[in-house]
Protein backbone atom coordinates (compact mmCIF):
# COMPACT_ATOMS: atom_id res chain seq x y z
CA UNK A 1 0.00 0.00 0.00
CA UNK A 2 1.67 3.19 -1.19
CA UNK A 3 0.19 6.61 -0.26
CA UNK A 4 0.63 9.62 -2.56
CA UNK A 5 -0.16 13.18 -1.56
CA UNK A 6 -1.56 15.50 -4.21
CA UNK A 7 -1.27 18.57 -1.98
CA UNK A 8 1.48 17.75 0.54
CA UNK A 9 1.85 21.38 1.68
CA UNK A 10 -1.53 21.08 3.41
CA UNK A 11 0.03 18.66 5.91
CA UNK A 12 1.50 21.70 7.66
CA UNK A 13 -2.03 22.29 8.95
CA UNK A 14 -1.57 19.39 11.37
CA UNK A 15 -0.06 21.95 13.72
CA UNK A 16 -3.60 23.26 14.19
CA UNK A 17 -4.40 20.05 16.11
CA UNK A 18 -2.56 21.58 19.09
CA UNK A 19 -5.18 24.33 19.43
CA UNK A 20 -7.85 22.17 21.14
CA UNK A 21 -5.21 20.90 23.58
CA UNK A 22 -4.23 24.45 24.55
CA UNK A 23 -7.85 25.47 24.88
CA UNK A 24 -8.62 22.54 27.20
CA UNK A 25 -5.51 23.26 29.30
CA UNK A 26 -6.34 26.94 29.67
CA UNK A 27 -9.99 26.37 30.37
CA UNK A 28 -10.98 27.80 33.81
CA UNK A 29 -12.14 25.21 36.34
CA UNK A 30 -15.01 26.49 38.45
CA UNK A 31 -15.13 25.04 41.99
CA UNK A 32 -18.46 23.62 43.07
CA UNK A 33 -20.21 25.67 45.76
CA UNK A 34 -21.12 23.68 48.86
CA UNK A 35 -23.22 25.45 51.57
CA UNK A 36 -21.85 25.12 55.14
CA UNK A 37 -23.83 26.05 58.27
CA UNK A 38 -20.64 27.17 60.03
CA UNK A 39 -16.89 27.49 59.32
CA UNK A 40 -15.61 26.84 62.84
CA UNK A 41 -15.08 23.15 62.23
CA UNK A 42 -12.85 23.79 59.07
CA UNK A 43 -9.07 23.65 59.54
CA UNK A 44 -6.49 25.70 57.67
CA UNK A 45 -4.64 24.01 54.76
CA UNK A 46 -1.49 25.06 52.94
CA UNK A 47 -1.93 25.73 49.16
CA UNK A 48 0.31 23.69 46.86
CA UNK A 49 3.23 25.59 45.31
CA UNK A 50 2.53 24.08 41.89
CA UNK A 51 -0.87 23.04 40.79
CA UNK A 52 -0.99 20.41 38.07
CA UNK A 53 -4.03 21.00 35.96
CA UNK A 54 -5.46 18.01 34.17
CA UNK A 55 -7.11 18.20 30.75
CA UNK A 56 -10.79 18.92 30.95
CA UNK A 57 -13.23 16.74 29.01
CA UNK A 58 -10.65 14.30 27.51
CA UNK A 59 -13.16 12.56 25.23
CA UNK A 60 -14.31 15.86 23.79
CA UNK A 61 -10.67 16.82 23.28
CA UNK A 62 -9.98 13.58 21.41
CA UNK A 63 -12.94 14.23 19.11
CA UNK A 64 -11.80 17.76 18.33
CA UNK A 65 -8.16 16.81 17.67
CA UNK A 66 -9.21 13.89 15.46
CA UNK A 67 -11.63 16.08 13.51
CA UNK A 68 -8.92 18.66 12.74
CA UNK A 69 -6.43 15.94 11.78
CA UNK A 70 -8.94 14.27 9.45
CA UNK A 71 -9.76 17.61 7.77
CA UNK A 72 -6.06 18.44 7.28
CA UNK A 73 -5.31 15.01 5.81
CA UNK A 74 -8.31 15.36 3.49
CA UNK A 75 -7.04 18.77 2.32
CA UNK A 76 -3.69 17.12 1.51
CA UNK A 77 -5.64 14.84 -0.89
CA UNK A 78 -4.09 11.41 -0.25
CA UNK A 79 -4.30 8.70 -2.86
CA UNK A 80 -3.48 5.20 -1.66
CA UNK A 81 -2.38 2.67 -4.26
CA UNK A 82 -3.26 -0.77 -2.97
CA UNK A 83 -1.76 -4.04 -4.11
CA UNK A 84 -5.13 -4.87 -5.68
CA UNK A 85 -4.99 -1.69 -7.78
CA UNK A 86 -1.42 -2.44 -8.88
CA UNK A 87 -2.34 -5.98 -9.88
CA UNK A 88 -5.37 -4.72 -11.81
CA UNK A 89 -3.44 -2.04 -13.72
CA UNK A 90 -0.52 -4.38 -14.40
CA UNK A 91 -2.99 -6.51 -16.36
CA UNK A 92 -3.83 -3.55 -18.64
CA UNK A 93 -1.79 -2.90 -21.78
CA UNK A 94 -1.51 0.48 -23.50
CA UNK A 95 -0.04 0.21 -26.99
CA UNK A 96 1.28 2.82 -29.40
CA UNK A 97 1.34 1.71 -33.04
CA UNK A 98 3.86 3.54 -35.24
CA UNK A 99 2.80 2.98 -38.86
CA UNK A 100 5.31 3.63 -41.65
CA UNK A 101 3.65 5.61 -44.48
CA UNK A 102 6.74 6.12 -46.65
CA UNK A 103 6.52 5.31 -50.35
CA UNK A 104 8.46 2.07 -49.93
CA UNK A 105 6.09 0.89 -47.18
CA UNK A 106 3.04 1.92 -49.20
CA UNK A 107 3.88 -0.90 -51.61
CA UNK A 108 2.77 -3.29 -48.85
CA UNK A 109 -0.34 -1.37 -47.83
CA UNK A 110 -2.54 -4.49 -47.60
CA UNK A 111 -0.13 -6.28 -45.26
CA UNK A 112 0.31 -3.07 -43.31
CA UNK A 113 -3.44 -2.64 -42.75
CA UNK A 114 -3.79 -6.27 -41.63
CA UNK A 115 -0.93 -5.83 -39.16
CA UNK A 116 -2.47 -2.64 -37.76
CA UNK A 117 -5.82 -4.38 -37.27
CA UNK A 118 -4.13 -7.18 -35.28
CA UNK A 119 -2.07 -4.81 -33.10
CA UNK A 120 -5.11 -2.72 -32.19
CA UNK A 121 -6.22 -5.53 -29.86
CA UNK A 122 -5.13 -3.85 -26.66
CA UNK A 123 -6.82 -2.08 -23.73
CA UNK A 124 -5.71 1.36 -24.95
CA UNK A 125 -4.34 2.18 -28.41
CA UNK A 126 -2.54 5.22 -29.84
CA UNK A 127 -1.80 5.19 -33.57
CA UNK A 128 0.88 7.37 -35.22
CA UNK A 129 1.24 7.41 -39.00
CA UNK A 130 4.54 8.84 -40.16
CA UNK A 131 7.19 8.67 -42.86
CA UNK A 132 9.95 8.89 -40.21
CA UNK A 133 9.48 5.90 -37.92
CA UNK A 134 12.66 6.39 -35.93
CA UNK A 135 12.05 10.02 -34.98
CA UNK A 136 8.45 9.13 -34.01
CA UNK A 137 9.46 6.74 -31.22
CA UNK A 138 9.90 9.60 -28.73
CA UNK A 139 6.46 10.99 -29.65
CA UNK A 140 4.93 7.53 -29.21
CA UNK A 141 6.51 7.14 -25.77
CA UNK A 142 5.25 10.58 -24.72
CA UNK A 143 1.73 9.74 -25.90
CA UNK A 144 1.78 6.56 -23.81
CA UNK A 145 3.02 8.33 -20.68
CA UNK A 146 0.25 10.92 -21.01
CA UNK A 147 -2.37 8.18 -21.29
CA UNK A 148 -3.89 5.87 -18.66
CA UNK A 149 -1.78 3.94 -16.16
CA UNK A 150 -0.97 0.55 -17.68
CA UNK A 151 1.92 -1.46 -19.04
CA UNK A 152 3.21 0.30 -22.15
CA UNK A 153 4.34 -1.07 -25.48
CA UNK A 154 5.35 0.45 -28.83
CA UNK A 155 4.83 -1.56 -32.01
CA UNK A 156 6.52 -0.36 -35.21
CA UNK A 157 5.03 -1.58 -38.50
CA UNK A 158 7.39 -0.91 -41.40
CA UNK A 159 9.58 -2.38 -44.11
CA UNK A 160 12.55 -1.09 -42.05
CA UNK A 161 14.77 0.44 -44.68
CA UNK A 162 18.34 0.74 -43.51
CA UNK A 163 18.90 3.98 -41.60
CA UNK A 164 15.27 4.65 -40.64
CA UNK A 165 15.86 3.73 -36.96
CA UNK A 166 19.00 4.39 -34.92
CA UNK A 167 20.23 3.46 -31.44
CA UNK A 168 19.79 7.05 -30.22
CA UNK A 169 16.10 6.94 -31.13
CA UNK A 170 15.69 3.61 -29.32
CA UNK A 171 17.36 5.13 -26.24
CA UNK A 172 14.64 7.81 -26.18
CA UNK A 173 12.09 5.16 -25.13
CA UNK A 174 11.93 4.44 -21.34
CA UNK A 175 13.27 1.04 -20.32
CA UNK A 176 9.91 -0.19 -19.00
CA UNK A 177 8.18 0.47 -22.35
CA UNK A 178 8.15 -2.61 -24.55
CA UNK A 179 9.28 -2.54 -28.18
CA UNK A 180 8.20 -4.80 -31.03
CA UNK A 181 8.89 -4.58 -34.75
CA UNK A 182 6.53 -6.00 -37.37
CA UNK A 183 8.10 -6.48 -40.80
CA UNK A 184 5.52 -6.01 -43.55
CA UNK A 185 7.74 -6.72 -46.55
CA UNK A 186 10.98 -8.47 -47.22
CA UNK A 187 13.53 -6.04 -48.59
CA UNK A 188 15.08 -7.84 -51.51
CA UNK A 189 18.52 -7.00 -52.81
CA UNK A 190 18.18 -4.68 -55.77
CA UNK A 191 19.35 -1.44 -57.26
CA UNK A 192 18.15 2.13 -57.19
CA UNK A 193 19.43 5.20 -58.99
CA UNK A 194 18.89 8.92 -59.24
CA UNK A 195 20.46 11.79 -61.15
CA UNK A 196 21.50 15.21 -59.92
CA UNK A 197 21.77 17.92 -62.57
CA UNK A 198 24.07 20.83 -61.81
CA UNK A 199 23.60 24.53 -62.46
CA UNK A 200 23.71 25.07 -66.26
CA UNK A 201 26.17 27.52 -67.74
CA UNK A 202 26.93 28.25 -71.40
CA UNK A 203 24.60 25.48 -72.52
CA UNK A 204 26.33 22.75 -70.50
CA UNK A 205 25.55 21.11 -67.16
CA UNK A 206 27.18 18.55 -64.90
CA UNK A 207 25.19 15.41 -64.15
CA UNK A 208 25.85 13.12 -61.21
CA UNK A 209 24.28 9.71 -61.46
CA UNK A 210 24.09 7.93 -58.08
CA UNK A 211 23.44 4.18 -58.09
CA UNK A 212 22.80 1.98 -55.05
CA UNK A 213 23.42 -1.75 -55.25
CA UNK A 214 23.40 -3.64 -51.96
CA UNK A 215 25.97 -2.02 -49.68
CA UNK A 216 27.74 -0.33 -52.60
CA UNK A 217 27.21 3.21 -53.87
CA UNK A 218 28.40 4.24 -57.31
CA UNK A 219 28.61 7.86 -58.47
CA UNK A 220 29.19 8.73 -62.12
CA UNK A 221 29.89 12.37 -63.06
CA UNK A 222 29.48 13.44 -66.66
CA UNK A 223 29.17 16.62 -68.66
CA UNK A 224 26.15 16.98 -70.91
CA UNK A 225 24.05 19.55 -72.67
CA UNK A 226 21.91 21.69 -70.42
CA UNK A 227 18.78 20.77 -72.35
CA UNK A 228 15.69 21.93 -70.47
CA UNK A 229 17.57 22.79 -67.28
CA UNK A 230 16.26 26.13 -66.01
CA UNK A 231 18.67 29.01 -65.50
CA UNK A 232 17.75 32.09 -63.46
CA UNK A 233 17.27 35.41 -65.20
CA UNK A 234 19.90 38.07 -64.44
CA UNK A 235 19.06 41.80 -64.55
CA UNK A 236 22.14 44.04 -64.38
CA UNK A 237 23.68 47.04 -66.07
CA UNK A 238 24.73 46.41 -69.70
CA UNK A 239 28.43 46.94 -68.93
CA UNK A 240 28.27 44.15 -66.34
CA UNK A 241 27.70 41.35 -68.90
CA UNK A 242 31.24 39.88 -68.58
CA UNK A 243 30.98 39.98 -64.80
CA UNK A 244 27.60 38.25 -64.93
CA UNK A 245 29.00 35.46 -67.13
CA UNK A 246 31.89 35.01 -64.70
CA UNK A 247 29.43 34.91 -61.80
CA UNK A 248 27.35 32.16 -63.45
CA UNK A 249 30.46 30.05 -64.03
CA UNK A 250 31.47 30.46 -60.38
CA UNK A 251 27.98 29.45 -59.22
CA UNK A 252 28.14 26.30 -61.38
CA UNK A 253 31.65 25.39 -60.17
CA UNK A 254 30.45 25.75 -56.55
CA UNK A 255 28.29 22.63 -57.01
CA UNK A 256 24.97 24.46 -57.18
CA UNK A 257 22.06 22.32 -58.43
CA UNK A 258 19.81 23.28 -61.31
CA UNK A 259 16.55 25.10 -60.67
CA UNK A 260 13.32 23.09 -60.95
CA UNK A 261 11.23 24.02 -63.98
CA UNK A 262 8.35 25.23 -61.77
CA UNK A 263 10.49 27.54 -59.59
CA UNK A 264 11.85 30.38 -61.75
CA UNK A 265 14.11 33.04 -60.23
CA UNK A 266 15.35 36.50 -61.15
CA UNK A 267 18.45 38.14 -59.66
CA UNK A 268 18.62 41.91 -59.84
CA UNK A 269 21.87 43.86 -59.49
CA UNK A 270 22.47 47.65 -59.29
CA UNK A 271 21.67 49.22 -62.64
CA UNK A 272 19.22 46.51 -63.63
CA UNK A 273 15.49 47.21 -64.10
CA UNK A 274 13.41 46.30 -61.08
CA UNK A 275 10.26 44.30 -61.99
CA UNK A 276 6.86 44.84 -60.46
CA UNK A 277 6.99 43.25 -57.02
CA UNK A 278 4.41 41.88 -54.61
CA UNK A 279 4.88 40.37 -51.14
CA UNK A 280 5.88 36.73 -50.92
CA UNK A 281 2.95 34.33 -50.88
CA UNK A 282 4.03 31.01 -52.43
CA UNK A 283 5.22 28.50 -49.80
CA UNK A 284 8.32 27.53 -51.80
CA UNK A 285 9.40 31.19 -52.02
CA UNK A 286 9.02 31.69 -48.27
CA UNK A 287 10.92 28.46 -47.60
CA UNK A 288 13.73 29.60 -49.93
CA UNK A 289 14.02 32.93 -48.09
CA UNK A 290 14.17 31.19 -44.71
CA UNK A 291 16.84 28.74 -45.93
CA UNK A 292 18.91 31.57 -47.45
CA UNK A 293 18.86 33.48 -44.16
CA UNK A 294 20.33 30.43 -42.43
CA UNK A 295 23.01 29.78 -45.06
CA UNK A 296 26.37 29.92 -43.28
CA UNK A 297 28.42 30.81 -46.40
CA UNK A 298 26.14 33.77 -47.11
CA UNK A 299 26.41 34.96 -43.52
CA UNK A 300 30.20 34.88 -43.63
CA UNK A 301 30.27 36.73 -46.95
CA UNK A 302 28.06 39.50 -45.57
CA UNK A 303 30.12 39.74 -42.37
CA UNK A 304 33.31 40.23 -44.37
CA UNK A 305 31.80 43.17 -46.26
CA UNK A 306 32.55 46.45 -44.40
CA UNK A 307 29.82 48.71 -45.83
CA UNK A 308 26.89 48.83 -48.24
CA UNK A 309 24.74 51.40 -49.98
CA UNK A 310 21.24 52.13 -48.70
CA UNK A 311 18.45 50.19 -50.38
CA UNK A 312 15.84 52.06 -52.42
CA UNK A 313 13.40 49.16 -52.79
CA UNK A 314 9.68 49.45 -52.14
CA UNK A 315 7.96 48.01 -49.01
CA UNK A 316 6.85 44.90 -50.93
CA UNK A 317 10.43 43.63 -50.74
CA UNK A 318 11.38 41.48 -47.77
CA UNK A 319 14.90 42.01 -46.37
CA UNK A 320 16.79 38.72 -46.28
CA UNK A 321 20.30 39.70 -45.18
CA UNK A 322 21.46 42.98 -43.66
CA UNK A 323 24.91 44.45 -43.26
CA UNK A 324 26.49 45.16 -39.90
CA UNK A 325 25.01 48.67 -40.07
CA UNK A 326 21.48 47.34 -40.64
CA UNK A 327 21.32 48.14 -44.37
CA UNK A 328 19.52 45.42 -46.42
CA UNK A 329 22.06 43.80 -48.73
CA UNK A 330 19.68 41.18 -50.14
CA UNK A 331 15.89 41.42 -50.44
CA UNK A 332 13.25 39.20 -52.01
CA UNK A 333 9.79 39.68 -53.50
CA UNK A 334 7.37 37.88 -55.80
CA UNK A 335 6.80 38.73 -59.45
CA UNK A 336 3.92 36.44 -60.31
CA UNK A 337 5.27 32.88 -60.15
CA UNK A 338 8.81 34.21 -60.19
CA UNK A 339 10.97 34.78 -57.10
CA UNK A 340 12.89 38.04 -57.52
CA UNK A 341 16.04 38.56 -55.46
CA UNK A 342 17.64 42.00 -55.26
CA UNK A 343 21.38 42.06 -54.49
CA UNK A 344 22.91 45.42 -53.56
CA UNK A 345 26.45 44.44 -54.60
CA UNK A 346 28.04 44.18 -58.04
CA UNK A 347 28.09 40.74 -59.75
CA UNK A 348 31.83 40.11 -59.12
CA UNK A 349 31.32 40.49 -55.36
CA UNK A 350 31.53 37.37 -53.18
CA UNK A 351 28.16 38.29 -51.64
CA UNK A 352 26.53 37.90 -55.07
CA UNK A 353 28.05 34.42 -55.47
CA UNK A 354 26.98 33.31 -52.01
CA UNK A 355 23.46 34.72 -52.46
CA UNK A 356 22.85 33.02 -55.83
CA UNK A 357 24.17 29.69 -54.59
CA UNK A 358 22.08 29.91 -51.37
CA UNK A 359 18.78 30.78 -53.11
CA UNK A 360 19.13 28.29 -55.97
CA UNK A 361 20.11 25.50 -53.57
CA UNK A 362 17.17 26.34 -51.29
CA UNK A 363 14.70 26.22 -54.20
CA UNK A 364 16.05 22.98 -55.67
CA UNK A 365 14.37 19.71 -54.70
CA UNK A 366 16.77 17.14 -53.29
CA UNK A 367 15.95 13.44 -53.72
CA UNK A 368 14.68 11.47 -50.75
CA UNK A 369 17.79 9.47 -50.08
CA UNK A 370 16.08 7.31 -47.48
CA UNK A 371 13.57 6.00 -50.01
CA UNK A 372 16.41 5.05 -52.35
CA UNK A 373 17.88 2.70 -49.76
CA UNK A 374 17.92 -0.87 -51.07
CA UNK A 375 18.94 -2.60 -47.83
CA UNK A 376 16.86 -3.27 -44.75
CA UNK A 377 17.74 -3.23 -41.06
CA UNK A 378 18.98 -6.76 -40.23
CA UNK A 379 16.55 -8.99 -38.39
CA UNK A 380 19.24 -9.58 -35.75
CA UNK A 381 19.33 -5.84 -35.01
CA UNK A 382 15.54 -5.67 -34.69
CA UNK A 383 15.70 -8.63 -32.30
CA UNK A 384 18.30 -6.79 -30.20
CA UNK A 385 16.00 -3.78 -29.88
CA UNK A 386 12.93 -5.90 -29.06
CA UNK A 387 11.88 -6.08 -25.41
CA UNK A 388 8.75 -6.95 -23.45
CA UNK A 389 6.63 -4.41 -21.63
CA UNK A 390 7.83 -4.17 -18.04
CA UNK A 391 5.82 -3.70 -14.86
CA UNK A 392 4.51 -0.25 -14.05
CA UNK A 393 7.08 1.82 -12.07
CA UNK A 394 5.98 3.35 -8.79
CA UNK A 395 6.26 6.90 -10.12
CA UNK A 396 3.92 6.03 -12.99
CA UNK A 397 0.90 5.78 -10.68
CA UNK A 398 -0.30 9.33 -11.12
CA UNK A 399 -2.93 10.41 -8.67
CA UNK A 400 -5.78 12.60 -9.80
CA UNK A 401 -7.76 14.98 -7.56
CA UNK A 402 -9.45 14.45 -5.22
CA UNK A 403 -7.87 11.02 -4.69
CA UNK A 404 -9.12 9.34 -1.52
CA UNK A 405 -9.86 12.63 0.24
CA UNK A 406 -13.61 12.01 0.13
CA UNK A 407 -13.29 9.28 2.78
CA UNK A 408 -11.39 11.57 5.13
CA UNK A 409 -13.89 14.40 4.58
CA UNK A 410 -16.66 11.97 5.49
CA UNK A 411 -14.78 10.99 8.65
CA UNK A 412 -14.24 14.65 9.57
CA UNK A 413 -17.97 15.38 9.18
CA UNK A 414 -18.90 12.32 11.26
CA UNK A 415 -16.48 13.37 14.03
CA UNK A 416 -17.82 16.90 13.94
CA UNK A 417 -21.34 15.56 14.38
CA UNK A 418 -20.21 13.39 17.31
CA UNK A 419 -18.48 16.38 18.91
CA UNK A 420 -21.71 18.38 18.60
CA UNK A 421 -23.67 15.61 20.38
CA UNK A 422 -21.11 15.42 23.20
CA UNK A 423 -21.20 19.19 23.73
CA UNK A 424 -25.01 19.11 23.69
CA UNK A 425 -25.19 16.40 26.36
CA UNK A 426 -22.60 17.99 28.67
CA UNK A 427 -24.68 21.00 29.95
CA UNK A 428 -27.60 18.69 30.77
CA UNK A 429 -25.27 16.54 32.89
CA UNK A 430 -23.97 19.65 34.65
CA UNK A 431 -27.49 20.80 35.57
CA UNK A 432 -28.35 17.35 36.95
CA UNK A 433 -25.29 17.40 39.20
CA UNK A 434 -26.14 20.90 40.42
CA UNK A 435 -29.68 19.84 41.36
CA UNK A 436 -28.31 16.79 43.18
CA UNK A 437 -25.96 19.01 45.19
Amino acid sequence: MTPHWLNPLALAGLAAAALPVLIHLLKRHRAARVPFPTLRFLTDSRAAAVKVRSLSDPWLLVLRVTTIAAAVLAAAQPDVVTSWQRAHQDRLLSRAIVVDTSSSANAFDRRRDDAVAIERRADFVVELRTERTGSSLCHAATALLEGPVARHEIVVISDFQHGTIHDAEIACVPDDVGLRFVQIGEKQAGTAATSLVGFPVEGRATEQRVEFEGSRTKVTISDREAGTALQPRILAAPDQAPAVAQLLRAVAHAGTPALPANRPMTFIFPGGPAPAATPLRAPWMIAAVVAARQDEALRQAVTSRPAAEASTLFPAWTPVVRSATGVPLISAAADGDNLSVSISTEPPDVVALAAMRAFVTAAATAPDWGELEVEAIPASQLKTWTRAAGPIPNDRFRSTPPGDARWLWSLALALLFAEWIVRREKPATGRTEARAA
